[in-house]
C-alpha cells in the first residue's frame, strides 16, 4: 500500500487510443450531450441502424450524437473526411454527410473543414438534436416592441446570438440591427436614435451571418445573410427597416461568412457602391454593386490562402481594404483595390497570429473562439485620416487543446501608408492575461477618427466561464486606450450548446451616441441568449476628458495596500478640473487620492488600503472623475483578497489505485479554500523525483499532455498557491 494518488493506463487502452488514432475519431473536448437543452445523455443501440457494418457508438466521438444517424450506411460514411477528428464542431454526424454530399469542395483536413455557420443550419432545418422520439432544442416566443431603458434585449428569449448594428449616419434617429435567431436571420429596427426597438421578423429562407449598413445618404438600408441551402442574399429597405425587399440570391450554396460595407465618403468617386465579402469552400469571395444593390458581380481569389471571415472597409479616396483571417497559412490577410473593385492587388500579410482558426477557452469550450478580423478606417479629414484598423482575437502564447490553458487577447493592428507597414496595440490590460479571456471583439471608426472596441471580458467569471461586454476608445489613433468599461449590468453565465456566443458582436457611432450590441443570457438564466443593447456616451465627440487607471485589477494578501497610477487626459482641449471620488466602498477598506482636483493633461494616484478585517473575497470600487458640463467618468477597480494561505485540494478523479484510465487522462480535484492557482504533478515515483507532466491552472483540473505508457503506475499530486503564499501538496 502507499499514500501516494495513483493510476495505470491498460493494453486495452493503449488499443482503443490507437485506433482512434488510425481513424481520426479524437473525442471532443467540449461540453457534453446532457448538458445542452437539459436533453438526456446519449445511449446507442446498435440494433436501431440500418446497416450492421457500422458501428453507431463510433459516431459519437464525432459531434454530438443523434438518433437521425441511424440512418447512415457504410456508403454514406465514405462522404467524410480521413481526417473528421481534427474538426472540434458539435454538428452530429448525418448532417456533416449530408454537407458533404451537397459541398464536395469542403476541406478534408484541419480545423476549419465546416462552416462556421453548420449549427445554425442544422439548428434551422432540423430544430435541434433528435432523441428518442424528441427534438431537443430552446423554447421561444415573439414580443414585438422591447424598450431600451441603458441596457435591454431586443428580442425576447429565444436564441439570439452574432448580432450586428447600425446607426444612420446621415438620420441617426435610424437604426437597424440584425441576429441569428431560431427560424432564421430576424431583423430589428429603432425610430427613435435607440430609445425603443422592434422585432421586425425573420427574413424568409434564411439562416444567419446578419450583416446590414446605410446609403451615403440614409435613405437605403442594406442587409446580408446566408440562405438557402446555404447561400448568401441581400436586401433593401427603403423605410428604415420596417420592410426588406429586393431579395438578391449572390450565390446558391457553399457559402459562409459574409459581410456588407457601403462606400459611404462624400469624396469617393465610387460613392455607394455595395460590397460584399463571403467565402466558398474557404476561398475568398466578393460581390459589387454600382447601382444602390440592385445587381452585383462577383470575383473570386482562387489565389489567395484560404480562411473563414472577412470584413470590408474603404477610406476616403475610395480605396478597398479586404482583410481575413487564413487558417491555412496562420496570418492575417488583406486585399486592396485602388479602382472600387475592378481589379486587386497580390494580397499582403498584415501578421501571424499565435493561434490557428479556433481554439477552447473556458468560455467558448464547444464552439472554440476563433480569428475573425474586423476592420474600419479613419475618414474623418483629422490627424490619422487614411488610417486603416484591422481588429482580431488571438492565443497569448503556444495554442493547447485544453481549454483552460489557453489565454486570449485582442489586436489592434493600424497602418498609416495604405496597409505598406502595420503596428500594433492592444485594447486593455495585459497583466491579467493568466486569469482573464478576451474575445469576440468588434471595431468602428467614428467621424472624429476616434476608434471603438467592444469584447467579451472573463473577469467577474469563476474560471474564466461567463462573460460580459466591455467597450474602449482610443481617441489617437490606437497609440493609447481609455481604461475598458463595463457594458454588461450583470455576467451571463457559460453556455454549453454548439453555438454558445456565436463568433461576433458589434457596435455603431454616430456623434456622441455609443450602440454596442451583444449576445447575452441573463434574462434565461443561462438556458437561452438574447441580443442585447447598450447606450453608451462617446466621450471623443466634443471637448471631454479621460480617466483612466494603470491596472484595474489586483490580488491582496490582507492587510495591504496598492496604489492606482491615475491619468486624466484631455479632449479636444478640455481644461475643467477634475474631482476624484468613490463609489461606495467595501468596510475595511480606506482610500485616498494623492492630487485632487485634478487639471486634464495630468495624473493621481489612489492609495486602496485593506485592513486586516477584510475577509478573504472578491472586491469592486468604483473610482470617479467629475467635472463640470460632461458626464462623470468611472473607473472600476477588482480586488481578490485572501487572508491566508492555501487549504488542500481533495484529490477526485483518476480514484486511488485507477486502472484502464487511458493514455491522456484528465485530472480533477475539489477546490483548496482560498485558492487561486494550482501547481499539478505527475510522476513515476512517489517521490516526484521523476516528473513526466507538470503545471500551473486557475481551474480544478488538468489535461495531461504527454502520452503516458501501458501498464505503468503514476503519481500524481496537487498545491494550490495565493497571494499569501503556496499551501501544502496533497498526499
Amino acid at each position: 500500500m502507499h499514500n501516494s494518488a495513483t493510476f495505470k493506463p491498460s493494453l486495452r487502452t493503449w488499443v482503443s487510443g490507437l485506433f482512434v488514432i488510425l481513424f481520426g475519431l479524437a473525442p471532443m473536448a467540449s461540453a457534453s450531450a446532457a448538458e445542452i437543452y437539459g436533453m438526456p445523455a446519449a445511449r446507442v443501440e446498435q440494433s436501431r441502424g440500418v446497416d450492421s457494418a457500422v458501428d453507431y457508438e463510433s459516431l459519437t466521438k464525432m459531434g454530438l450524437w443523434d438518433d437521425r444517424n441511424y440512418q447512415l450506411t457504410a456508403a454514406d460514411l465514405k462522404f467524410l473526411s480521413p481526417k473528421e477528428g481534427d474538426v472540434s464542431a458539435q454538428i452530429p454526424v448525418f448532417f456533416r454527410v449530408e454537407l458533404r454530399k451537397a459541398w464536395p469542395h469542403l476541406q478534408t483536413e484541419g480545423s476549419a473543414q465546416y462552416p462556421r455557420a453548420a449549427w445554425p443550419m442544422f439548428k434551422r432545418k432540423y430544430g435541434g438534436i433528435e432523441r428518442n422520439g424528441k427534438v431537443w432544442g430552446p423554447d421561444f416566443n415573439a414580443n414585438r416592441v422591447v424598450p431600451v431603458n441603458g441596457e435591454l434585449r431586443i428580442t425576447q428569449i429565444r436564441n439570439a446570438n452574432e448580432p450586428t448594428i447600425e446607426i444612420n449616419k446621415a438620420q441617426p434617429q435610424f437604426a437597424i440591427a440584425g441576429a441569428n435567431n431560431n427560424g432564421g436571420q430576424e431583423m430589428y429596427y429603432s425610430h427613435d436614435g435607440g430609445e425603443t426597438w422592434t422585432i421586425q421578423g425573420v427574413l424568409p429562407n434564411t439562416c444567419c451571418d446578419p450583416t446590414v449598413d446605410w446609403s451615403f445618404d440614409g435613405s437605403i438600408g442594406y442587409a446580408a445573410a446566408l440562405s438557402g441551402s446555404i447561400g448568401v442574399s441581400a436586401w433593401r429597405t427603403t423605410d428604415f427597416g420596417v420592410t426588406w425587399s429586393n431579395r438578391i440570391d449572390i450565390t446558391p450554396s457553399g457559402s459562409d461568412k459574409e459581410w456588407v460595407h457601403v462606400d459611404k465618403s462624400g469624396t469617393s468617386p465610387h460613392q455607394d457602391n455595395v460590397y460584399i465579402t463571403y467565402h466558398n469552400g474557404n476561398i475568398m469571395q466578393f460581390a459589387r454593386s454600382t447601382d444602390m444593390g440592385l445587381t452585383y458581380d462577383i470575383q473570386s481569389f482562387g489565389g489567395a490562402p484560404t480562411g473563414i471571415g472577412s470584413d470590408i472597409t474603404t477610406t476616403s479616396n475610395g480605396d478597398i481594404y479586404y482583410v481575413w483571417a487564413s487558417t491555412g497559412t496562420s496570418t492575417v490577410q488583406m486585399l486592396k483595390s485602388t479602382d472600387g473593385g475592378d481589379t486587386f492587388a497580390a494580397p499582403i500579410s498584415i501578421t501571424g497570429t499565435s493561434g490557428n482558426f479556433d481554439f477552447p477557452i473556458p468560455a467558448m469550450e464547444s464552439r472554440r473562439a476563433w480569428i475573425y478580423a474586423a476592420t474600419d478606417a479613419d475618414n474623418s479629414g483629422g490627424p490619422n485620416d487614411g488610417s486603416i484598423y484591422v481588429a482580431f482575437t488571438d492565443i497569448v502564447g503556444i495554442e493547447s487543446g485544453v481549454a483552460a490553458n489557453n489565454h486570449t487577447q485582442i489586436e489592434i493592428w493600424y497602418s498609416r501608408d495604405g496597409g505598406a507597414t502595420w503596428n500594433v496595440s492592444i485594447p486593455h490590460a495585459t497583466s491579467d492575461i493568466d486569469t482573464v479571456d478576451r474575445f469576440n471583439q468588434w471595431m468602428t471608426v467614428d467621424e472624429q477618427g476616434n476608434v471603438h472596441v467592444v469584447y467579451y471580458d472573463t473577469r467577474h467569471s469563476a474560471g474564466r466561464s461567463g462573460v460580459d461586454l466591455y467597450y474602449t476608445i482610443s481617441t489617437d489613433g490606437a497609440l493609447t486606450w481609455d481604461t475598458p468599461t463595463r457594458v454588461s449590468g450583470e455576467t451571463s453565465v457559460n453556455l454549453a450548446d454548439g453555438q454558445e456566443w456565436g463568433d461576433y458582436n458589434g457596435v455603431s457611432v454616430v456623434g456622441g451616441k455609443v450602440i454596442p450590441i451583444w449576445t447575452d443570457n441573463r434574462a434565461s438564466g443561462g438556458s437561452g441568449k438574447d441580443a442585447f443593447v447598450a447606450d453608451v456616451t462617446n466621450v471623443g465627440a466634443g471637448p471631454n476628458f479621460l480617466l483612466g487607471a494603470d491596472n484595474s485589477s489586483f490580488d491582496i494578501c490582507v492587510p495591504d495596500n496598492v496604489n492606482v497610477g491615475l491619468n486624466v487626459g484631455s479632449l479636444l482641449g478640455f481644461v475643467s478640473p477634475v474631482t476624484l471620488s468613490t463609489g461606495a466602498v467595501p468596510a475595511g477598506f480606506v482610500v485616498n487620492f494623492t492630487t485632487n482636483p485634478v487639471v486634464p493633461g495630468n495624473t493621481s494616484s489612489a492609495s486602496i488600503t485593506a485592513g486586516g478585517s477584510v475577509a478573504s473575497g472578491a472586491y469592486s470600487i468604483d473610482l470617479i472623475g467629475s467635472a463640470a458640463g460632461v458626464d462623470d467618468r468611472v473607473v472600476g477597480i477588482n480586488i481578490d483578497a485572501v487572508d491566508a494561505v492555501p487549504g488542500l485540494a481533495g484529490l477526485t478523479s483518476p480514484a486511488d489505485g485507477a486502472a484502464d484510465t487511458g493514455l491522456s487522462p484528465t485530472l480533477s480535484w475539489t477546490g483548496a479554500a482560498q485558492g487561486v492557482n494550482y501547481l499539478v504533478q505527475v510522476a513515476t515515483d512517489p517521490g516526484f523525483a521523476n516528473l513526466v507532466d507538470t503545471g500551473v491552472t486557475d481551474s480544478n483540473s488538468f489535461a495531461i499532455s504527454v502520452p503516458l505508457d501501458i501498464l505503468t503506475t503514476y503519481y500524481w499530486r496537487v498545491r494550490a498557491d495565493n497571494t499569501c503564499g503556496d499551501g501544502a501538496f496533497t498526499a
